[in-house]
């Protein structure tokens, strides 16, 4: 073993520096005297440490003299040998204890200065009696930190609140009390979120009537290229960090009219435990608006009828949130299923918290089509001040989700699921919330040239075989030139060949909906008509030679179709 070696093994020598004990070990208690009882009780450890050190240093060399000794007096080598080898491990033992010893050494110098720092010595009765100021304090911070990591009070954290006779809701560094916003309206302070695909490089038009008074103190928040459930989780954790009062919510396709957070804030604070937000209509005709409430035990659309109304899912376009919904209800908040948007998981989540959700249909708001630009308003609705449209990006693809089905990340293949494409998602289903209700069919709501791809992942099957041209020239029409349609379907020929050789009812594979077998090619998937889905039948088919003849009369060009095990996958160029 080399000397520089040797030297480095004893330089290295200290588990815990000087600034690690001073900042983490005494210095993360909150006061005086807790960081003097833990300086203390640190050094007192070291102390005995490096006493049983010396000990046990000085009955290790009495062991090795002893195992000398008796090796002397050996005549057998190789026993001779052993009991040598057992004398020179007891040597290795000192060399550690050494070099322990060292490391406790060094920090108990250190300790021992921090010690020297400190004004006085705090007696047994001073420590005890500063107990009340200290665990108070700890706790609001480690609730603080739960707040920041988590969006909420830490289970651990809630009890040990409670056990010191504390509220396990605290009024935290970033809270104010709901009596402070009853009398002190200057001291309001409100992030305002407005999530969009594309960031917001021109400004937020559809804030731009919005008026919130001088009184407030308000931020604005853009967060762009995120999913709007993502957007809203990191908005409410942005806007606790900031000691927000309130969190406003607007889609950049929703245009509050000018009193919407006035009308909303005074909703919020003359009524303890509620949401509230405005009132617009869907995307689609007849007018229908979008706030869900229960009548006669079935959920239904509410109607604008200027009153204020407890709503079962109160929709996040034009919504006012008190930051106490959010420590009072576990994170993440917001949540997208293949059954609930993040409107309805908020909503029930909120509920069973105790929150109202209130819907105050007097704010009427102006809903556009992302795609189109239609503008949807209730007929008596005065004229917008503002230009009324929602921030797009020629910077992004557009591909378009056919039959898009309830909200899935994966839907779209992989290669379309990156920051340069923008999806619109079609379906003639509006319970799953598309951006156009439309059947493939008929997408005149699309603007000729629109799209860069269309996506259609076992559509056509679906439709009559007379509708199946119909739907490649609306394909067509809406893809830009040089654009793809992208189309899967069952492989008519691959599932003929499966009845023929076996079972027509034998599982061929097991799809997100259930086991599928060639009958469910056939016709459609078994157990979703039983269900009562008559959409889910199966009305054509294709084969290979089929689909490419029919896309080439359809105005296609540079088409490829290929087998993908049971399905046909078919690739073809608008000219």
């Amino acid at each position: 073993m080399t000397d520089d070696l040797l030297k480095a093994f004893n330089e290295i020598q200290m588990a815990r520096t000087p600034y690690m004990l001073e900042h983490f070990v005494v210095g993360q208690h909150l006061t005086r005297e807790q960081q003097y009882a833990q300086c203390v009780c640190e050094l007192q450890i070291k102390y005995d440490v490096i006493r049983r050190a010396l000990l046990g240093r000085e009955k290790l060399q009495i062991e090795r003299a002893k195992l000398e000794r008796e090796a002397m007096g050996i005549e057998d080598s190789g026993d001779r040998r052993i009991k040598s080898i057992e004398a020179e491990m007891k040597a290795l033992d000192v060399e550690g204890q050494d070099r322990a010893m060292k490391g406790a050494l060094r920090e108990f110098t250190a300790l021992y200065a921090i010690f020297k720092t400190f004004d006085k010595q705090y007696t047994r009765e001073e420590l005890n009696k500063a107990q009340h100021e200290y665990w108070p304090k700890r706790l609001t911070m480690q609730a603080n930190q739960d707040i920041l990591a988590t969006g909420r009070v830490g289970v651990g954290n809630i009890d040990s609140l409670r056990m010191i006779g504390m509220s396990p809701t605290p009024e935290l560094d970033h809270v104010r009390t709901v009596e402070q916003k009853f009398l002190e309206i200057g001291d309001i302070k409100l992030l305002v979120c407005v999530p969009t695909e594309f960031k917001a490089e021109q400004g937020l038009p559809c804030l731009a009537e919005l008026n919130i008074p001088t009184t407030i103190q308000v931020k604005y928040l853009n967060v762009h290229g995120r999913k709007v459930a993502e957007a809203y989780n990191y908005a409410a954790m942005e806007a606790a960090k900031d000691g927000a009062d309130f969190m406003m919510t607007v889609e950049d396709d929703t245009f509050p009219p000018r009193d919407a957070f006035i009308k909303l804030l005074q909703h919020c604070q003359q009524n303890p435990k509620t949401i509230w937000g405005g009132w617009y209509l869907k995307k689609q005709e007849p007018p229908t608006g979008v706030p869900i409430v229960i009548r006669n035990g079935k959920r239904d659309f509410l109607d604008s009828d200027g009153g204020c109304h407890e709503v079962y899912t109160l929709p996040m376009g034009c919504t006012l949130f008190p930051m106490q919904v959010f420590l009072q209800t576990v994170h993440p908040w917001f949540v997208t299923t293949e059954h609930l948007t993040q409107d309805s998981f908020f909503s029930q989540l909120a509920r069973d918290a105790g929150w109202r959700l209130m819907c105050d249909t007097s704010i009427r708001c102006r809903h556009v089509d992302r795609v189109t630009g239609k503008v949807y308003a209730m007929a008596d609705d005065p004229a917008p001040d503002a230009p009324v449209a929602p921030i797009h990006s020629n910077s992004h693809k557009i591909i378009l989700n056919i039959g898009c089905g309830a909200r899935n990340e994966n839907s779209l293949p992989a290669e379309f699921q990156t920051d340069g494409w923008r999806e619109l998602r079609i379906d003639v289903d509006q319970a799953v919330e598309p951006d156009v209700v439309a059947s493939m069919t008929d997408m005149g709501q699309i603007k000729d040239a629109t799209a860069d791809v269309a996506w259609s992942s076992h559509q056509l099957e679906h439709l009559e075989s007379h509708e199946v041209m119909p739907a490649l020239r609306e394909c067509l029409r809406v893809l830009k030139p040089g654009g793809r349609l992208i189309a899967e379907v069952p492989d008519l020929k691959a599932c003929c060949e499966a009845v023929a050789s076996g079972d027509a009812e034998e599982t061929l594979y097991v799809s997100p909906a259930g086991p599928i077998a060639p009958l469910d090619m056939l016709y459609g998937h078994r157990a979703s008509l039983a269900a009562g889905r008559k959409p889910m039948a199966h009305r054509t088919g294709f084969t290979a030679e089929s689909l490419k003849k029919s896309l080439a009369a359809a105005g296609f060009s540079e088409i490829g179709v290929r087998r993908e095990n049971l399905a046909l996958k078919a690739i073809a160029l608008k000219a």
